[in-house]
């Protein structure tokens, strides 16, 4: 875990460390880009932000910490997706609709293979389908939903204390 800068401890995984001190990639402030083209590639986290992965709640690191997917395991990003399945406020939101029957399906298959006697099968099949669930999660699903936050349509409450994100919507305030 490779910690960069004097003043400010930014935490940069290996592979991006490896890339900075390359040069292919420069850090600006608290964001790391390509050298060639300046495109984003990394938010960098503090110290204070790793506390995000002692966290047994993966909805939580994601939503209340905004943690890339990326930093799920494999069996992980099925508990996220067991979570927003499990939810009947988060499960209904209209932009999650056309990805609910995929998701359903996966997650039906992923416990299947949990019961059977071989203990390996269902992480073969988490790590299969973790780009499907990437796709559905990351790029429709977590960016519709934060936005629904900013225009404050759900309130977003971060217990950091007991590690609970809650979102309402305006039904459910009212």
């Amino acid at each position: 875990m490779p910690w960069i800068d004097a003043h400010m401890q930014w935490y940069v995984d290996d592979e991006t460390y490896a890339k900075l001190q390359s040069g292919e990639f420069e850090r600006i402030g608290g964001i790391v880009r390509r050298a060639d083209n300046k495109r984003v590639v990394k938010w960098l986290r503090t110290g204070r932000d790793l506390k995000e992965e002692d966290s047994g709640n993966p909805f939580f690191r994601i939503i209340a910490h905004r943690a890339d997917l990326e930093t799920l395991s494999d069996e992980e990003l099925m508990e996220f997706a067991r979570f927003i399945e499990s939810s009947s406020s988060l499960s209904a939101a209209s932009f999650y609709c056309g990805s609910r029957s995929a998701v359903a399906a996966i997650l039906g298959k992923y416990d299947r293979l949990r019961e059977t006697p071989d203990s390996t099968q269902h992480r073969q099949y988490a790590a299969e389908k973790r780009q499907s669930l990437e796709n559905i999660f990351g790029r429709t699903y977590l960016p519709n939903l934060r936005m629904q936050v900013e225009l404050g349509y759900i309130t977003l409450v971060v217990d950091e204390e007991r590690q609970l994100a809650e979102l309402y919507t305006e039904e459910q305030s009212t």
